[in-house]
């Protein structure tokens, strides 16, 4: 199983790996990387504008600002 950030998509195989060993996470706001409680089959979607996305990475990072979110980027939805 891959644990992934959801401000960045960062992947690692445990999620000590992903908050300890990872390095910092210039888009969460607390500045380390915080692990994603969804799916992303099938892709994933901002919860603030619906905006889709093939990965978080692309998501967060690649798809511009969101400006219905309150932090102004696209946050994955985790819900089902």
């Amino acid at each position: 199983m891959k644990y992934v950030c959801k401000y960045c998509g960062t992947e690692a195989d445990s999620i000590s790996s992903l908050t300890r060993w990872r390095g910092d996470c210039s888009y969460s706001p607390t500045g380390k990387h915080q692990p994603f409680e969804g799916s992303t089959d099938g892709g994933v979607v901002c919860k603030y504008c619906g905006t889709k996305a093939d990965s978080i990475s692309s998501l967060t990072c690649w798809r511009g600002d969101c400006s219905n979110s309150p932090t102004g980027k696209h946050q994955p939805y985790e819900g089902k």
